[in-house]
């Protein structure tokens, strides 16, 4: 008999009891604990009904209300956190240089293993990106390289050149690669310059956010433009303390790959793909490791619905504790942050809509910046629910163990 907590998890999951009782069967053995699966439904009822009691919400609200009172949580913090950072525009390069101030002095910028700047060089020159040059008006990579920020170009390959380019021509020259062409330094957080701005318009608003990076090159950068959406400030303070864990886990990943040079540079192209096992694992009771949310571009991709651990969470999870930990620092944060504490992997369904609500920062601020809209997230919870569970069977030293050794492989077994 399937117990109560294994049916609400399942159904959270968007998967068969019958399947997720054969997975709790496997790791009920494996681990030697039971129950596990209703202890998950017990901590996530308890942590909903003190989420009800902070904002005042009765047992039986509905999703509406719930959803809002989320909403209006979340735009608590984007407020807070703007207050305390003087209200930052994030359209003018002083707005910018606020946030990526007030990163660096309370998160820091760790160091990693990074593709050498006279590597980079040699990349542009090789293969000369042609529309980058048109926008800046030069005739010759040369050229653009003595007059502009090396790390600059390097960003603007994201939002200027096409993806055909960037992946059937361009990236191909990191299959040349070796760990020689690498080295230890900082983490760079880079406030693009305002040139910039009338190309990455279009970037910004298909991505939602004015931030990419480049995990190889150890770069972290502002974007020139906001599209002046809701939330913006919370999101944007939120996903720099998920880069900050995202590329020195990528980096030590990289600094691994040299132990072995031979499969160095395909590793590496493999790593930077964000590859994820294409057919289902022959070996029976194999966890999956993703590390992309799969469901922006599929959301019935089998992959989603298959025992795994996704990487993104997990470093979701650490800036999240990071996050918090600025309540204790900044008074201003406490009543307004604080709330999302371990909140990542906990939803619920509501009386008025068959798709679960998510406690999730990122979702809840991502649906804020859409409220306009009414589109609700929770893919980030579904992914933090999978770790979750792989956690309360294992423990979280194991989760990361397996994150990042198991990547490249695509899967594992417990």
């Amino acid at each position: 008999m399937k117990s109560s907590g294994l049916e609400k998890i399942s159904r959270l999951l968007g998967i068969d009891s019958s399947f997720l009782s054969e997975v709790d069967d496997f790791l009920s053995e494996k681990t030697g604990k039971k129950g596990v699966f209703d202890l998950i439904s017990l901590e996530k009822e308890k942590k909903i009904e003190e989420a009800f009691n902070f904002l005042g919400l009765d047992p039986d609200s509905s999703f509406l209300s719930v959803k809002i009172a989320l909403l209006k949580k979340a735009e608590e913090g984007n407020n807070s956190l703007s207050f305390l950072l003087g209200y930052p525009d994030l359209n003018s390069s002083s707005g910018r240089a606020k946030i990526a101030d007030f990163i660096k002095e309370t998160r820091g910028l760790p160091s990693g293993f990074f593709l050498k700047e006279s590597k980079a060089r040699e990349l542009l020159i090789s293969n000369p990106p042609l529309k980058v040059l048109k926008f800046l008006g030069y005739k010759t990579i040369e050229e653009a390289l003595s007059k502009e920020d090396l790390f600059e170009l390097f960003a603007s390959l994201r939002f200027i050149e096409d993806s055909t380019w960037l992946n059937n021509v361009f990236f191909k020259k990191y299959l040349s690669l070796s760990p020689t062409d690498f080295e230890v330094r900082k983490i760079k957080l880079i406030c693009l310059n305002e040139k910039w701005r009338s190309s990455a318009v279009e970037f910004v608003k298909h991505k939602r956010h004015n931030i990419t990076h480049l995990k190889e090159l150890g770069a972290i950068f502002l974007l020139p433009f906001s599209a002046n959406l809701d939330g913006e400030i919370l999101r944007t303070v939120g996903l720099l303390f998920h880069y900050l864990e995202e590329v020195p886990f990528y980096s030590g990943i990289i600094k691994k790959l040299g132990e072995n040079k031979f499969d160095f540079s395909s590793n590496l192209a493999s790593l930077l793909r964000g590859d994820v096992l294409e057919d289902r694992p022959k070996e029976k009771n194999a966890w999956l490791v993703i590390q992309r949310y799969l469901e922006k571009d599929n959301p019935r991709d089998w992959r989603l619905f298959f025992p795994h651990i996704n990487t993104e969470s997990l470093l979701y999870s650490k800036a999240y504790l990071k996050l918090g930990a600025l309540c204790s620092s900044f008074p201003v944060l406490k009543n307004s942050l604080s709330f999302w504490n371990e909140m990542d992997w906990v939803a619920d369904f509501f009386v008025g809509e068959k798709s679960p609500l998510s406690f999730d920062l990122l979702d809840n601020s991502m649906s804020l910046v859409e409220k306009n809209g009414g589109k609700n997230f929770f893919y980030h919870e579904h992914e933090a629910l999978w770790n979750k569970i792989f956690v309360s069977f294992f423990d979280f030293s194991l989760l990361a163990k397996n994150a990042s050794s198991n990547i490249l492989h695509g899967f594992f077994l417990p």
